[in-house]
């Protein structure tokens, strides 16, 4: 469906919706527009041809207050894929009070698209399982956006790819402190701002790869956990604590400072379980 329209209108709000072998076409409407879980996607692609499309709306269709009170918990789905071809078009966009958990694959593929992953309402959870990556060069626009003032918890599991290593990666301005934490194998290209002026956690675990990762005025903290010699330089590019009193805590790790741009504005090092830094 091209025009204004939803591809899958869920007016009912039918329940355990079940979708297979599947492709939408949507112009500036929603590809799926739902307030309730789907129980399974399997190898269906949603395409958004439209400027300010969306790929996948999870809210409710009513006016005034549309925010749904259902988790959205797409970890499980097998193939569910948004491609994001317009101007500011957007993959997944969620208004909900409970956790949400992305597996969705997106792709941003428009130098002027928007995010690919939306996070509104007022959710404070969310994991990201799925291969998350954009094209797009517009100031400001982060691939991911949990910039609802809530998000207190971020974990991404799979991959989350900028256009390039000076794109935005995920940002968020305001709310609580985040405890942000990078998967083992997972994958950031791109740069990762948590500049909620709070006490942030970021948690950068063993075979999992980042660039840049900056804090700003609160007493920050970031750990890197069961680090080997040979992660240099693929952990991350820098790590920046901003202003604030920053904490570099190294747990079982070995690290060699090989840049004196790489750790930045960090007031103090721990080392727990026999772990090493060399400066």
């Amino acid at each position: 469906m091209l025009g204004s329209g939803n591809g899958i209108e869920n007016t009912a709000e039918i329940s355990q919706i079940k979708l297979s072998d599947a492709i939408i076409n949507v112009g500036s409407g929603a590809g799926i527009r739902t307030a309730t879980a789907l129980e399974q996607t399997d190898n269906v692609t949603i395409n958004v041809e439209g400027t300010n499309g969306t790929g996948f709306l999870f809210e409710k269709n009513i006016a005034g207050n549309k925010m749904t009170d259902v988790e959205l918990n797409l970890a499980g789905t097998d193939g569910l894929t948004i491609n994001v071809n317009s101007a500011s078009g957007q993959g997944l966009i969620t208004n909900s009070s409970a956790n949400v958990t992305s597996g969705a694959n997106i792709n941003v593929n428009q130098a002027t698209g928007g995010s690919a992953l939306v996070v509104g309402g007022i959710s404070s959870t969310v994991n990201q399982h799925g291969s998350v990556q954009s094209k797009s060069t517009e100031n400001g626009v982060s691939v991911v956006d949990i910039n609802n003032s809530q998000v207190s918890t971020f974990t991404n599991y799979e991959q989350i790819l900028a256009a390039s290593a000076t794109q935005l990666a995920l940002q968020t301005l305001s709310g609580p402190a985040v405890t942000f934490t990078n998967a083992a194998n997972a994958i950031i290209s791109g740069q990762v701002n948590l500049l909620n002026d709070q006490d942030n956690s970021i948690t950068l675990i063993s075979s999992s790869k980042g660039t840049d990762f900056k804090a700003s005025t609160g007493d920050d903290r970031f750990f890197l956990k069961d680090i080997k010699a040979s992660e240099q330089g693929t952990l991350f590019h820098t790590l920046n604590g901003g202003a604030g009193h920053d904490t570099l805590q190294l747990d079982n790790s070995v690290y060699r400072v090989l840049n004196t741009n790489t750790i930045l504005k960090m007031e103090q090092l721990e080392l727990k379980n026999t772990s090493t830094i060399t400066l």
